[in-house]
């Protein structure tokens, strides 16, 4: 890929292409590393980045706040669009600015003093700094929040210390708080053959979260949980897969908070009024015309990480509207292609014709957006093709991301039913669905089989590599991304049922 635009001139870099914080740049030099980036190969240390936003995973604040402690980052950052997980680099001393901001007539009114009676100064003062960037004089009262960069593997020592911080500082969150998963099972995580040494990083995090008053939830869907925001509510959600479900699927109202910036949003119980929050930013720009019907979730996750990859990188913020030939899908299709649009891109809200809140309701039309284009199953197969690193078997089969619901761990046992596994397999979920699966007796078939449901944890953020795997099979777009990218392991990527054929 080349970018005409983009220059490399002494102490400015500048790129039309987003940056990947989690897994686009090494923490230790501060050389982009991103896949197919202009910029990939060049260092970012010391220099003025110019760049329209991130891109990928809310977890990436922290690896800034790593580059920033290792005295690789950019001296400053000049963003062309407002991104909230690149923004707490202030906190730090790097400068940051925003060219681009909303418009002042959504700007709406200041927020009531009583809402911010008794906020730590520092907190405060930054959400009116971040919202003064983004164009905006509103801070607004959130109902919930939802936590990223819970496992040391993605947010190291520099999100721990960050963390521990605000325990020392006695603060607490003001708002139902719920946290993404962790490296590790914490009843399993022996089993799992976690190290001990990551282990006892592992639950200082959780205990200093637990200190703060953060619902110990461990999941990437909250929503399944007991974190169910209401239509409309503003929210401050981490965690792209979760960010992009409440907006589009819940209807709720949410920017992709970065990791820091959403303990900071739950301790303060506010957040800034801007991005995905106004309705300006949340009108279709791109209209999708699906050619065929998905049959897999593994499809519908082929779908989101194909338009994620050709939309949602660039300078304009992209907000698709997805035409399907039928008009009826579950919320398993949604949250996967979900979680395929936010990993490729930084996709906050989609809309999908008569299924979606907005969309349905006739408050989203898309008649001004920009461009429209048809989706084809070839152009699925080929993302598919590039996910996949490697023809032989995996020695692990993980599912499971984003985190299994009821209904999907129902299918799993029913497709293992009679089976017995010769590869291990994980099905990860959560503590209070793992329950239920084992209330319904799917744990004791899928154990039978030889395979382990694993609550708490994903196999995303689960320290695979330093386990001994090396090629890890999965029926996740985002998974397959990741497990490439941040844990350098080869990928077997192919929908349940195929997946199950090549581990019996």
């Amino acid at each position: 890929m080349t970018d005409n635009n983009d220059e490399e001139t002494g102490d400015v870099l500048e790129t039309e292409k987003a940056i990947r914080w989690l897994d686009g740049v090494d923490i230790q030099t501060g050389i982009i590393t991103q896949e197919d980036h202009p910029l990939e190969g060049v260092s970012m240390a010391g220099k003025t980045l110019i760049m329209p936003k991130s891109a990928g995973s809310t977890v990436g604040t922290y690896r800034l706040f790593a580059l920033i402690k290792n005295r690789k980052a950019p001296k400053k950052i000049v963003l062309k669009e407002y991104d909230a997980i690149t923004l707490p680099a202030i906190l730090f001393g790097v400068e940051v600015e925003i060219t681009r901001t909303c418009k002042k007539n959504e700007r709406g009114v200041y927020v009531d003093e009583a809402d911010v009676l008794g906020l730590p100064s520092e907190f405060l003062d930054y959400l009116k700094k971040e919202a003064e960037l983004a164009g905006s004089e509103r801070l607004v009262p959130v109902t919930s929040a939802q936590i990223s960069g819970v496992s040391y593997k993605t947010i190291t020592d520099a999100g721990l210390d960050f963390i521990q911080s605000f325990v020392e500082k006695g603060y607490k969150v003001r708002v139902l708080t719920t946290l993404n998963p962790a490296g590790m099972d914490f009843d399993e995580w022996e089993t799992m053959g976690v190290p001990e040494n990551f282990a006892v990083k592992q639950k200082r995090i959780a205990k200093a979260f637990l200190k703060l008053g953060v619902t110990p939830t461990f999941t990437c869907t909250p929503y399944l949980c007991g974190n169910v925001p209401m239509f409309g509510d503003h929210i401050a959600w981490a965690e792209s897969s979760a960010v992009i479900f409440a907006n589009s699927v819940l209807g709720a109202r949410t920017e992709r908070e970065g990791s820091a910036k959403s303990l900071i949003a739950a301790i303060c119980g506010l957040t800034s009024m801007c991005g995905a929050h106004l309705m300006e930013n949340r009108i279709p720009t791109h209209i999708i015309n699906l050619d065929f019907m998905p049959k897999t979730l593994n499809e519908y996750s082929l779908i989101g990480m194909f338009i994620g990859e050709k939309f949602g990188s660039g300078q304009q913020r992209c907000t698709p509207y997805l035409r399907f030939k039928s008009k009826k899908l579950t919320l398993d299709q949604l949250k996967a292609l979900g979680a395929g649009l936010a990993t490729s891109g930084s996709i906050s809200v989609y809309h999908v014709e008569n299924v979606t809140p907005e969309a349905k309701t006739s408050l989203i039309t898309p008649e001004n957006a920009e461009e429209t284009f048809k989706c084809s199953k070839e152009e699925i197969k080929a993302i598919m093709k590039k996910l996949t690193t490697t023809g032989e078997k995996p020695d692990l089969i993980t599912l499971g991301c984003p985190h299994a619901s009821i209904t999907e761990i129902s299918e799993i046992a029913e497709t293992l039913k009679e089976k017995r596994l010769k590869i291990p397999l994980w099905v990860c979920t959560s503590k209070p669905v793992k329950e239920i699966a084992k209330r319904q007796g799917f744990e004791r078939i899928i154990k039978r089989s030889g395979g382990l449901i694993v609550a708490d944890t994903c196999m995303v953020v689960a320290p695979l590599e330093m386990m001994g795997y090396k090629i890890i099979g999965t029926n996740s777009s985002k998974a397959a991304h990741y497990l490439k990218s941040l844990s350098g392991l080869d990928v077997v990527i192919a929908s349940l049922k195929e997946l199950i054929e090549i581990a019996t």
